[in-house]
């Protein structure tokens, strides 16, 4: 149960940093125009006192367009920036996880998010850059809808400028996900579809789905094998920010996707390509 709570963890973030990092107006830009005194002032800022104020400005405009859906996995309740502390905050659906679980540990929580930070998207880097040369701290704030529990795990800016520096391949990164997943299954995929295994095979990453045998047969998937993959691709071009993140690892890992539906008499894989998830993504 844990290991998967801190990975949904890390992808919660890791998510939402994206889109953090996205949003790329800013008061300054405003300023600009409208002061040339202001405009002054700024350039003879010294590189942690820009790191600051962009940071500060970024937060501002992005916690304006809070709550941010995450799904069925709950919302992202606010932003701010206050006392050198970038505080992300959530309202979590506890039918995924148990809040007052990832409380009981917060130290191997936040050293599995310290795995799934390393090597980061060029996003995410700035964010945590960003954090750094302010020499502020990034905090997470996650509060159970069902228990009301709070977790939290805090990072300050020489942890952060660790983590940058720690090499971890994309290929560690995804056999982690892989085995955090792996503990929580059986899952229920869709009507009389059960998701049991998710394993790694050569270069594909495969989700084996049992059928109910009363609803469905081998051949029944095969004979549609075009229109399951079609739907597959549109789930995925249509991923929220957090559900991207675990396909984000398969592509950067350089794997496929498979879906493997079964029955007691036998499976149809259906694959999507390294190149095809590219294209999606």
């Amino acid at each position: 149960m844990k290991k998967k709570q801190f990975f949904i963890l890390s992808m919660l973030l890791c998510g939402v940093l994206t889109l953090f990092s996205a949003c790329n107006g800013s008061k300054k830009d405003k300023s600009n125009d409208d002061d040339d005194d202001l405009e002054a002032v700024q350039e003879e800022r010294d590189r942690d006192d820009d790191a600051y104020q962009k940071l500060s400005d970024k937060a501002v405009l992005f916690n304006s367009q809070c709550p941010v859906s995450l799904g069925s996995l709950g919302e992202m309740t606010s932003l701010t920036f206050e006392d050198d502390l970038l505080l992300f905050s959530y309202d979590i659906n506890e039918d995924y996880f148990n809040v007052a679980t990832l409380a009981q540990d917060r130290q191997a929580m936040k050293d599995n998010m310290k795995t799934m930070l390393s090597n980061p998207n060029e996003a995410v880097r700035e964010i945590m850059e960003l954090v750094i040369d302010a020499d502020s701290k990034l905090k997470v704030t996650m509060h159970g809808k069902t228990t009301d529990a709070v977790a939290s795990a805090t990072f300050n800016a020489d942890e952060l400028e660790k983590i940058l520096n720690t090499e971890v391949s994309p290929q560690e990164k995804l056999a982690i996900s892989i085995a955090s997943t792996q503990a929580q299954l059986p899952l229920n995929a869709d009507a009389g579809m059960m998701i049991t295994e998710l394993k790694k095979e050569g270069d594909d990453v495969v989700y084996v789905v049992e059928m109910d045998e009363s609803m469905y047969t081998v051949s029944m998937v095969r004979e549609s094998k075009a229109a399951v993959k079609e739907t597959i691709m549109n789930n995925v071009k249509n991923m929220g920010p957090v559900k991207r993140e675990f396909v984000s690892l398969v592509v950067n890992a350089d794997a496929n996707l498979v879906y493997r539906y079964a029955t007691s008499s036998g499976h149809v894989d259906i694959k999507i390509t390294n190149a095809e998830l590219r294209e999606l993504m």
